[in-house]
Formats: structure tokens, sequence, C-alpha cells
């Protein structure tokens, strides 16, 4: 009896211990992704902010170059094309900490500037541009604020892009409509 005894109770003490490992394992494996969580965000965060900042110099850019006789037209687009790389090479870093859709954003971004810049240089001078990168901007801000976090958003701007699923939606809005959008709450606001 003792031996049966003695048996059942190393077996339990086995079971116990294995689980206690187990625990152990488990909450370490959780306290290691924290810090790289927190060290993710805060290069979305950075990284997100930079990009922003990079596409306002650029629409004052191109705000300037669509001027016909302005005086700052030729400084402009030589400021344009130092920012283009830039903006590039920071779509590149989204590639690998941003979410898809908000890095696709980005990089159509990109892609129009390059693609405005060489028409320009053939002298072909989209006007429309302006309001292309805006629309392209304000999405890039929206979907930018619904993955980062960082809005306080008001009770309908939660229900339509409060979750992942419905950062679909944001996804589905057309740049120009954006704009569309924005001109009809000016042309009201002038007219009151």
């Amino acid at each position: 009896m003792a031996a049966s005894e003695t048996l059942i109770l190393g077996l339990a003490g086995l079971a116990s211990t294995l689980v206690s490992t187990g625990l152990g394992l488990y909450f370490t494996s959780r306290a290691r992704a924290a810090p790289m969580r927190q060290h993710l965000y805060e290069r979305q965060l950075a990284l997100m902010l930079e990009i922003v900042e990079l596409i306002g110099k650029l629409r004052l850019y191109v705000v300037m170059m669509l001027e016909p006789n302005g005086p700052f037209r030729e400084r402009a687009r030589d400021d344009f094309s130092e920012a283009i790389p830039e903006l590039s090479e920071a779509s590149e870093s989204a590639a690998a900490i941003f979410p898809t859709e908000l890095y696709v954003e980005v990089r159509q971004i990109s892609e129009a500037c390059v693609s405005f810049a060489i028409s320009y240089d053939e002298g072909k001078i989209d006007s429309a541009f302006n309001d292309t990168l805006a629309g392209h901007a304000a999405k890039t801000a929206l979907m930018a604020r619904v993955f980062l976090g960082v809005d306080e958003l008001s009770t309908e701007t939660t229900r339509l892009f409060g979750t992942h699923k419905e950062v679909s939606k944001v996804e589905r809005i057309s740049p120009a409509d954006l704009v569309r959008f924005a001109r009809g709450k000016n042309k009201n606001k002038r007219a009151t």
C-alpha cells in the first residue's frame, strides 16, 4: 500500500510540475509579446507621422507648381523632386509594419506623385492632381487614425470606422468622393 501511495503522490507531483511549467512558459511568451507590440505601435506611429508630413509638403509643392506664373514654381518643382524619394522610402518601410490596406494607400500616393512629376516634366500639367492628392491624403489620414487608434471618434464615426471589419468601408471610399464632399461643405459655409 505504501508503494502505491508513493507512486500516486509522485505522479501527482509530476503532473503539477508539468502544469506549472506549462503556465510559466505561457506567461513568459505573453510577457515577451507585449514589448514587441509596443515597439511595433511606436514604429507605426512614427512612420505614419513622417508620411503625413511628407504628404503635406508634397501638397504644398503641387499647389505652387500648378500656379501658372507663380514666383516659386521652379523651387517647388525641385523640392517636389527631393520629397518623392523620401516618400518612396517611407512607403517601402510601410510595407513591413503597416496593415495591408494602409500600405496600399500610401503606395498609391507615392506612385501618383511619381507619375505627376514625370508628366509635369514632359509639359503635361495635370491641374486636377491637387484634388487627387488631397483625396488620397484624406483617405490615408482616416485609415491611419483607425489603425493607430489616435483619434477619439464620435459615436457616428465609431460605428462607421470602429472595427477592423469596417475599415473596408473606408477603403472603398473613393478619394474623389472625399474631395467632392469637402467642396460641398465649403460651398455651404460660403453661402451662409
